[in-house]
């Protein structure tokens, strides 16, 4: 119940810092898609309208819905809310931002692959991004981009032979409900193909 509590919060964060100020007249908004990730069938969408001078905010959302890779399921589906500082225009040249966000996911960990277990639940996230942005016309364009920071993550761990849990002696130990853990990692880039609405 709680994951879903922050799910909604994160949500309404991020729906109302990407329209906060998409009504002023001098705003520009884009719609983006992550080529190499599409290619992959995982889909990650944003949007980004200006809110003044060189600053722009964004909303951004990626999903995995791979039940297996390499035996263990890949699943997940990120929120991230970014301020941007654009060193030209949003449409060209190179930018810098700040995020936050959250996710949810089933799947092997990056320190578990090749075992036989993997993690199910959420996180949260901070850190920053950087980027250039290429002008192909007046309504479409090219972004390549990086971003990572900490990753907090709240799970609980499972066998994928036979489903059960084995990190339940430990939380329980620890008088909690989940195990934790801390990353610095990149969780974000790619190239996105933007058109100006």
């Amino acid at each position: 119940m709680k994951a879903k509590k922050t799910k909604v919060i994160i949500c309404s964060l991020v729906l109302a810092l990407s329209f906060l100020y998409s009504k002023q007249a001098s705003a520009q908004t884009y719609v983006k898609g992550n080529l190499p990730l599409a290619a992959v069938l995982i889909p990650n969408f944003a949007i980004e309208t200006g809110i003044g001078g060189k600053w722009s905010v964004q909303a951004s959302a990626t999903a995995s819905l791979w039940e297996s890779v390499n035996g263990g399921p890949q699943k997940f589906f990120f929120l991230i809310a970014e301020a941007r500082y654009h060193l030209d225009t949003i449409d060209h040249g190179f930018f810098a931002g700040l995020n936050i966000g959250g996710a949810n996911f089933k799947m092997q960990k990056y320190n578990y692959w090749n075992t036989d277990k993997y993690q199910v639940g959420y996180a949260y996230l901070g850190g920053a991004s950087l980027g250039y942005n290429f002008k192909i016309n007046e309504k479409w364009g090219l972004e390549l981009f990086v971003g990572g920071g900490f990753i907090g993550s709240f799970y609980r761990g499972y066998y994928l032979s036979t489903g059960e849990q084995y990190d339940q002696d430990q939380v329980q130990d620890m008088n909690r409900q989940f195990d934790r853990s801390g990353d610095w990692l990149p969780y974000e880039g790619g190239l996105m193909l933007t058109y100006k609405l």
